[in-house]
């Protein structure tokens, strides 16, 4: 059964790696399977959202503004949370859309590249690996794939990644333009703002 949810209610505290206690979406912890399907884009904070990235939306509501205050403090503290979590989700089949990605200022205001592909595949680090190469972003200059590789989570080496149908030669792209960076972390006072704004919506609803 096909099912959308609202993933800002309720919240299932998960002991996993102790003595953290990790939240995610209570409809994910009940999920019999969990399939993960990406839009392909820049990403001002993190160079690009793929597989890895696209599982932070488990995390519910405002949560997500709270993690930026605290794992923040730079993009491989950041990435290593993104990594655990994708870790602790563990999809079952993540489907990449670059049928037409985003490119340039993203995820909110970039500007359409046509990329032509769909990947899909069980292991989300080696996706993003491979989303990579396919642009021409060198690894060390991607958080994810250093977050990953420091874990000891998911294949970063692309000699080891299985790829079947056409080769990475023949879809790479030579002109993506990526984003200007920002910090990943938030201040306070926009946490505060983004909770008051959030009380005083449900309180006029």
């Amino acid at each position: 059964m096909r099912k959308c949810i609202n993933s800002s209610q309720p919240v299932a505290p998960v002991y996993w790696k102790l003595p953290i206690e990790w939240e995610i979406a209570k409809e994910i912890i009940d999920a019999d399977v969990v399939i993960n399907v990406p839009k392909f884009k820049s990403h001002r904070q993190m160079q690009m959202t793929v597989a890895v990235k696209n599982l932070f939306g488990c995390v519910p509501g405002k949560l997500k503004s709270r993690l930026h205050l605290w794992r923040g403090k730079n993009r491989l503290t950041f990435g290593k949370m993104l990594v655990e979590y994708a870790e602790l989700i563990a999809p079952q089949l993540t489907i990449v859309d670059g049928i037409v990605a985003m490119e340039g200022p993203g995820p909110g205001s970039g500007f359409p590249h046509p990329l032509g592909i769909l990947t899909c595949g069980t292991d989300v680090v080696a996706l993003d690996r491979v989303h990579c190469e396919i642009v021409g972003l060198p690894v060390e200059e991607f958080n994810i794939i250093q977050a990953a590789r420091e874990v000891g989570f998911g294949e970063v080496d692309l000699n080891q990644i299985e790829i079947l149908g056409q080769s990475l030669s023949d879809v790479t792209v030579p002109n993506f333009e990526f984003p200007l960076m920002i910090p990943v972390n938030f201040s306070p006072f926009r946490v505060v703002k983004s909770a008051l704004k959030h009380l005083w919506a449900k309180r006029v609803a």
